[in-house]
């Protein structure tokens, strides 16, 4: 059974923040999420909406490195996913991969030449994009979803579309977060 998602960034000073609503098929919301900002080892948590109990953590491996390898746990420890940074595919366009008791998923910044734009665009200045960044999720081969920046918001705003139901909702937020939360490191 295919799902979509909704991640939406709110503006703080010391934290990231997000609201993370299944848009489709029963638009419910399912939790909020939130990332300490400077701190050594990336740690974001998610938890249910009315933030008593973790959905689910990302935890970084190391305190620093170009290519990030990130653990997806549940609520009670047991791995979910592993997000690693492929670091020489994100040099052209920014590719994760996503290890998964379903398998092996790849998250990729749709269309080379408008990431490299991108890149350009982005050096030296501090402004958004002109043009929304989307990524595609492929399981294998095989088109799986997309996670997707709304165009014209002044917040970023990320539509999750899976057609691939073997990816659990938890590990296509924690996707779409490390696509908004670790793509320039």
């Amino acid at each position: 059974m295919a799902y979509r998602l909704e991640l939406r960034q709110h503006f703080t000073v010391m934290k990231n923040r997000w609201d993370l609503v299944r848009v489709s098929p029963d638009g419910a919301e399912l939790g909020f999420i939130e990332q300490k900002r400077m701190s050594l080892r990336e740690k974001v948590t998610c938890w249910d909406p009315s933030r008593t109990h973790v959905v689910f953590t990302i935890q970084a491996r190391k305190v620093i490195e170009l290519a990030g390898t990130y653990d997806v746990t549940a609520a009670d420890g047991q791995p979910l996913a592993l997000i690693r940074k492929d670091f020489a595919g994100s040099l052209a366009q920014s590719t994760y991969t996503v290890e998964t008791p379903a398998g092996m998923f790849t998250v990729r910044e749709r269309g080379r030449l408008r990431s490299i734009l991108r890149r350009i665009w982005s050096f030296g200045i501090d402004w958004p994009w002109f043009l929304p960044i989307q990524f595609e999720v492929l399981h294998g081969d095989r088109h799986a979803g997309q996670i997707a920046r709304q165009w014209s918001r002044l917040r970023d705003v990320y539509d999750i579309e899976i057609e691939d139901d073997s990816l659990d909702q938890r590990v296509a937020a924690a996707a779409a977060v490390a696509v908004d939360a670790f793509m320039n490191r």
